[in-house]
């Protein structure tokens, strides 16, 4: 009998920009955030050449068909959510780093309402806080990783 060969562990990069943080409410334990998602990852199944012909190093080369073409597309979850949605729809750009692999970036504008545990008022108003946005994978574990990057970050 024929074994499966094992599938390839994807590593997603992620990382949040916050535009803004308002409604905190303690009373209900939420607040509201709208901030950027940034998604990048290595798509080995793309072919690029005829999309960077003549583009320099590093150049985003949008990609308005990226979705349609049957390729990876993270699909996430916020494991703290009480609503959420879109503010600015996902886009995807194609970028090259020199002697690397291609990376496919998604970028998209999201505004939702977040559960957060109880805040401590005892230092009001001398206290801080720290606000979660907590995101996770729909697929298993085994398949895909979510890795926190920073801006700029060479695969």
């Amino acid at each position: 009998a024929e074994r499966a060969s094992p599938v390839a562990i994807r590593h997603v990069g992620f990382r949040f920009k916050v535009m803004t943080l308002t409604n905190i409410n303690d009373a209900d334990s939420t607040f509201t955030c709208t901030f950027f998602l940034h998604l990048d990852w290595a798509e080995p199944n793309f072919d690029t050449d005829a999309l960077l012909k003549g583009q320099a190093p590093e150049t985003l080369v949008p990609l308005e068909d990226y979705p349609s073409r049957g390729l990876f597309v993270p699909q996430w979850k916020f494991k703290n959510d009480v609503e959420w949605s879109y503010k600015q729809d996902p886009m995807f750009f194609l970028q090259s780093h020199p002697g690397s692999t291609y990376h496919i970036l998604m970028s998209c504008a999201v505004t939702g309402t977040f559960f957060q545990k109880k805040f401590s008022l005892m230092d009001f108003p001398f206290d801080s806080h720290t606000f979660e946005v907590k995101i996770d994978m729909l697929k298993k574990a085994s398949e895909v990783v979510l890795e926190p990057t920073q801006a700029g970050r060479k695969p």
